[in-house]
């Protein structure tokens, strides 16, 4: 493919000509400001309450990679000399599968759309391959920079979805309205034990909305 060819040439380059590099193969990164992938895709259609296509089964399953962990192993990478002339995989090793993407999304915004499910071969791009699983393999960045990812997909997908429906005065996302004070939502995730700790548990919920939380996850352990 193109991208193994000029990795090839990189490499060639460094040997060559002592080209310094760094090479990062993304796995499915998707959020606010990216768009023409399938996460965009299934949010603009599924505001419009649009049918959201899946071919085959939508048991293939990627994995979702939030901009902001993509970001930060960028920079933890490049200020890093350790990391010069490498390749990394950059993804999270958490598998969903497009149906699940799709049914979440459609949850998310409580959207009237349906999932339709079309044959791969009715999917007519020249040289188009569907892939069953694609997950990264993240032993040598975690080696490198002890990085791994931190926002998992329902919060990575709240965010993205209060970007693109900005512009609106108020917005519904998994049930909640909300109205737009900044541009990025702020989730407080809060744990306490199951039968103690209930007093410390007011106390963050009360910090988190002291502190303007638009989502508050409250779970116990």
């Amino acid at each position: 493919t193109s991208k193994a060819l000029v990795e090839h040439y990189i490499l060639a380059l460094n040997e060559k000509n002592k080209l310094r590099f760094n090479i990062f193969r993304l796995f499915n990164v998707y959020g606010p400001g990216l768009s023409g992938r399938v996460v965009t895709d299934f949010i603009n259609l599924a505001k419009k309450d649009k049918d959201l296509v899946i071919f085959g089964n939508g048991n293939q399953t990627r994995s979702f990679l939030y901009v902001d962990d993509c970001m930060d192993a960028f920079y933890k990478v490049l200020i890093n000399k350790k990391c010069e002339n490498q390749i990394f995989n950059v993804g999270t090793k958490k598998e969903t599968t497009v149906k699940e993407l799709s049914k979440l999304i459609l949850k998310l915004i409580r959207s009237k759309s349906k999932i339709k499910y079309r044959k791969i071969t009715s999917f007519k791009i020249k040289g188009y391959e569907d892939i069953d699983r694609r997950v990264p393999n993240n032993k040598k960045i975690k080696k490198f920079i002890k990085w791994s990812p931190k926002t998992n997909l329902k919060n990575g997908l709240i965010k993205t979805i209060w970007y693109k429906m900005k512009k609106n005065k108020i917005v519904e996302i998994d049930g909640v309205e909300i109205g737009y004070n900044r541009p990025i939502p702020v989730i407080a995730e809060i744990g306490v034990n199951h039968l103690g700790d209930l007093d410390r548990a007011k106390k963050m919920v009360d910090l988190a909305n002291e502190g303007g939380a638009d989502f508050i996850k409250f779970q116990t352990y």
